[in-house]
C-alpha cells in the first residue's frame, strides 16, 4: 500500500487507505488482497474506488430509494431557502461533497444502516447520491444487499434510512457549505414538510404526484 502513496499524498491519505482496506468486508478481501499484490492500482483513489464497486459486485440485490432535496443558501447578508435551479445548477459540486462525507473515515453508512435496519452484514453496501427525475434533483440511496428483504425489512431498511436522512448523515451533511457564485448552499435529505417522502423505485411517481399536489396546496416542502 505504500507504493500506492506519492509526496503529492498527505497522511490523512495514507490513513484512509489503510482504514479502507482493514476494514474492507469479508466479500471482497480475498480479491482485494490480490488486487494489492498484483499492482493492479497506480493511485490510493483507485483503490477506494475499486472496493466501493467490488461491492457493488458481490451484492446479489439492489434496493434504491429516492427522497426530495431542501436547501438553504447564504449569500453573506441573507441566509434562507434556495431555489431548485440552484440545486441542479451546482449537483456536480453536491456530488463532490457527497463523496467526501462519505470517505472512510466517517464510517461505513452500510454497518450504521445495517444494525439500525436489523439486517446486519445482509447490507454490503449503502451510498447517498443524486438523480435528477423530470428536470429536478432528488436524494438517491442506493442499498446493495447480499440477498433479497422481505416486506418487514424493507420497511425496517427505510426507516433506518430515513433515520440517517433526518440525523446521522443528513444532519452532518447538511452543515457542509457548498460554496457556488449565490453563496454558501447547504442541502438536506430531509425536511419537516408533510410533502416528504422517502420511496423505493416503484412508488417513486406516486410520491411526486403527492408531493406537488400537497405543494400546489400550500404545504411547503
Amino acid at each position: 500500500m505504500i507504493l500506492l502513496l506519492n509526496e503529492r499524498d498527505s497522511l490523512y491519505d495514507a490513513y484512509q487507505l489503510d482504514l479502507a482496506v482493514t476494514n474492507a468486508r469479508e466479500e471482497i478481501k480475498t480479491d482485494l488482497e490480490q488486487n494489492l499484490l498484483n499492482k493492479k492500482y497506480s493511485a490510493y483513489s483507485e483503490v477506494l474506488e475499486d472496493i466501493n464497486q467490488m461491492k457493488i459486485n458481490a451484492a446479489e440485490t439492489r434496493l434504491t430509494f429516492y427522497c426530495p432535496l431542501t436547501a438553504s443558501i447564504d449569500d453573506g447578508e441573507e441566509y434562507g431557502s434556495a431555489a431548485k435551479y440552484i440545486i441542479l445548477d451546482n449537483r456536480d459540486k453536491i456530488e463532490d461533497m457527497l463523496g467526501i462525507e462519505q470517505l472512510p473515515d466517517l464510517g461505513d453508512m452500510a454497518e450504521y444502516v445495517g444494525n439500525h435496519s436489523g439486517i446486519g452484514k445482509k447490507l454490503l453496501y449503502a451510498v447517498w447520491g443524486l438523480e435528477e427525475i423530470y428536470g429536478e434533483i432528488y436524494g438517491k440511496i442506493n442499498c446493495y444487499m447480499t440477498g433479497e428483504l422481505n416486506a418487514e425489512e424493507t420497511e425496517n431498511l427505510r426507516s433506518a434510512v430515513e433515520g440517517q436522512n433526518s440525523d446521522g448523515f443528513g444532519e452532518s451533511f447538511e452543515q457542509r457549505a457548498i460554496q457556488t457564485d449565490e453563496g454558501n448552499l447547504y442541502v438536506s435529505f430531509w425536511n419537516s414538510g408533510n410533502g416528504y417522502f422517502l420511496c423505493t423505485e416503484d412508488e417513486l411517481d406516486d410520491c411526486i404526484d403527492k408531493s406537488q399536489g400537497l405543494q400546489l396546496g400550500g404545504c411547503k416542502i
